[in-house]
């Protein structure tokens, strides 16, 4: 599936406020930087077709945001069950999502609107990267499929922009989170692969740094991920641990599990073989397919 491109602006959407106050950070000596809500109403009131907002989003920061039901009923099946279901949200006309980042939540609302959105509150992030992360979080977690595509887009692109930087320290910064935070069955899977591809093709130089090592040793699904993600990425990944595998923990024992039955088996039965007969489910598989662990 091509990659979806953003039509229009080539960075995120920077919205003019009501008054004339300009959202730019750097002007922020001069004119006071306009709040999430006052960026959100300005777009509202340009939608003036829904007629008068009928329903209120609240945040954990105090923000206030007035917008319509019949923009983001069709989004969401929690905000139809929300507004439609017998839940005091449909009576109060209040939604609190108070247990969200409030700028994802920001960013939220404006992209049902405008099909984009804008970084809030980039002083609460050490890295760009991190607010999309956020963003696509609750787009997984209120099933809005275009909102994880374009925060999957801009993580992307966040990523891009970090160049002079390794790949290993994007990846011992990004990896614990993603895994912490983003489900394997998350509705779609871009943000994972993409990391996943990343090491896959700096395999050869990651596996020979220890704080690599380490995190492999860590995240135990992104270690088991990688190692099947692709044949190529299971062979190296393999035969590297095999080399180094008392780098990773003097103390633990490096196990492989059969890709079939889940059986798992120490590293001394496996070493030098290229074809391994489970005991477990009886089939025979290569040594490049299997799960790497630790115990």
């Amino acid at each position: 599936m091509a990659e979806e491109v953003p039509a229009g602006p080539t960075g995120p959407l920077m919205i003019q406020p009501a008054g004339g106050m300009n959202p730019n950070p750097a002007t922020e000596s001069s004119e006071r930087r306009p709040t999430p809500s006052e960026v959100l109403a300005e777009i509202v009131s340009r939608r003036g077709y829904h007629g008068k907002p009928d329903l209120k989003v609240t945040t954990n920061d105090g923000q206030e945001y007035n917008v319509h039901k019949d923009v983001l009923r069709p989004r969401s099946s929690f905000f139809r069950a929300a507004m439609d279901g017998p839940f005091k949200e449909g009576v109060t006309g209040i939604l609190p999502l108070h247990n969200d980042p409030p700028g994802a939540v920001a960013a939220l609302l404006q992209f049902v609107y405008t099909g984009d959105y804008e970084l809030f509150y980039p002083e609460h992030y050490s890295w760009d990267g991190f607010f999309h992360l956020d963003v696509y979080v609750i787009g997984d977690l209120y099933n809005i499929e275009s909102l994880i595509r374009r925060g999957t887009y801009w993580f992307k692109e966040a990523c891009r922009e970090r160049e002079s930087d390794s790949t290993l320290s994007l990846l011992l910064e990004v990896v614990p989170y993603i895994y912490a935070f983003i489900p394997e069955g998350a509705a779609d899977r871009g943000i994972h692969n993409y990391v996943l591809e990343l090491a896959k093709d700096n395999l050869d130089h990651l596996i020979k740094d220890l704080d690599f090592l380490e995190l492999l040793k860590e995240e135990d699904t992104f270690r088991i991920s990688l190692a099947s993600h692709k044949q190529r990425a299971s062979a190296r990944l393999h035969d590297h641990v095999l080399e180094l595998q008392g780098e990773i923990a003097k103390t633990d024992t490096l196990r492989y599990g059969c890709p079939n039955c889940r059986h798992w088996m120490t590293s001394n039965e496996l070493r030098g073989l290229k074809n391994i007969y489970c005991p477990a489910c009886k089939k025979i598989f290569v040594a490049n397919a299997c799960i790497i662990g630790t115990t």
